[in-house]
């Protein structure tokens, strides 16, 4: 073998590659030397050539290596450790997401319940047929309150401002693919995502379950979905995207 050939031999396996070679040569012409470096030759030294200069190119070599060995170390590490910390942070965001998710879908819950009472409150008021006039007016009092009552509880704003905040990177997801997608739609597919039942939904809105289940049928037609699809699932797998 020539020293090119014992070089390309060497920098192929594997229990070798990482091997500083230094080159003995009577070559001086600059293209042999480029040829040498290309191969992965780390230093040469010319013939004739005199112990204590080969030793110290040798000792030179050694240090150089093992200081750029130390560094790589030093950056795996330290890669590691960011990794390692981005882990923990993702883990820490993700639970307190969770927390905001179930937090949110409590206070949805109890919302809707609430105005369930109200909603039928109001209903059974509004269709009593009082025989005197001092109960009609009552009846009329009463109705006109619960009905001041809806329209001033600002809970309802409050949870949809948490929603929206908790959901925003699912909401302009859903604008960007599907932009013919009403506002109503998309806090539809808010509350869907959050695992709200159509009742609940329907409660929340003060709107029927019939309606919640149009608007259902109307966001799937609008993201080309088949109607027997999971819409919770779709747009779980769309946000995590």
């Amino acid at each position: 073998l020539n020293g090119i050939d014992a070089i390309v031999q060497l920098k192929s396996k594997e229990v070798t590659k990482e091997i500083p070679i230094i080159m003995l040569t009577s070559q001086s012409k600059p293209e042999d030397l480029q040829i040498a470096f290309e191969y992965g030759v780390a230093d040469f030294i010319k013939k004739p050539f005199h112990k204590i200069e080969l030793l110290s190119r040798v000792k030179n070599i050694v240090t150089l290596t093992r200081y750029y060995q130390e560094l790589n170390q030093m950056k795996l590490d330290k890669l590691q450790l960011e990794n390692s910390l981005e882990k923990e942070k993702n883990k820490k965001l993700k639970n307190e997401v969770a927390l905001q998710t179930h937090t949110l879908k409590s206070n949805a819950v109890q919302l809707a319940n609430k105005n369930k009472i109200l909603q039928d409150m109001y209903d059974k008021l509004s269709h009593l047929s009082p025989v005197d006039m001092q109960s009609k007016r009552v009846v009329s009092d009463l109705v006109n309150d619960l009905d001041q009552i809806r329209k001033g509880d600002h809970s309802f704003e409050q949870f949809n401002s948490q929603l929206e905040e908790l959901n925003y990177k699912l909401i302009e997801k859903l604008k960007q693919r599907f932009n013919t997608l009403t506002e109503l739609e998309l806090k539809v597919c808010s509350m869907i995502s959050l695992g709200l039942s159509t009742k609940e939904i329907a409660e929340l809105l003060f709107s029927s379950v019939r309606t919640i289940d149009s608007h259902r049928y109307h966001i799937n037609k609008k993201m080309n979905n088949d109607s027997s699809v999971n819409l919770k699932k779709v747009l779980m797998q769309l946000e995590e995207e």
